[in-house]
């Protein structure tokens, strides 16, 4: 433990960034991911061979996904892709399909919708909402 540190003693700096966010602003629009050029390019890169890929699986059939699979020019990330959908697929593991596709498209907000049913008195009833809906 450090003697220089003085109970309650805060640096300068840390009390200057504690000022309260005015209404409307945000201070990190894109969160720590604005500043990572790696990550950007590694999402681009595998969100065009995801949206590709699945594509393929929602349009095409299990040999087309497996024609990606044997094809020595596929990038290793989409073989990879393309052997999780067509066993996904072949499984009926509906799960796994929709996080994949989550992964390319994002999560559907899911919307609560509180209302009064006139048998019981109260109901409520979840719906999955579209993305582009409002919340």
């Amino acid at each position: 433990m450090s003697t220089n540190k003085r109970k309650g003693h805060r640096h300068p700096n840390s009390i200057a960034a504690l000022k309260p966010i005015k209404p409307g602003e945000v201070r990190n629009p894109e969160g720590a991911r604005a500043h990572d050029p790696i990550k950007k390019e590694l999402k681009k890169f595998t969100q065009k061979y995801m949206r590709d890929t699945i594509e393929v699986a929602f349009t095409g059939n299990i040999a087309a996904l497996q024609a990606i699979v044997k094809n020595p020019n596929s990038p290793a990330f989409q073989v990879g892709l393309a052997k999780a959908l067509a066993n996904a697929i072949t499984r009926g593991d509906w799960g796994t399909l929709e996080s994949i596709a989550q992964r390319v498209v994002g999560k559907i907000p899911d919307r609560i919708h509180l209302g009064s049913d006139e048998n019981s008195g109260i109901a409520i009833s979840f719906v999955k909402a579209k993305k582009n809906e409002g919340s």
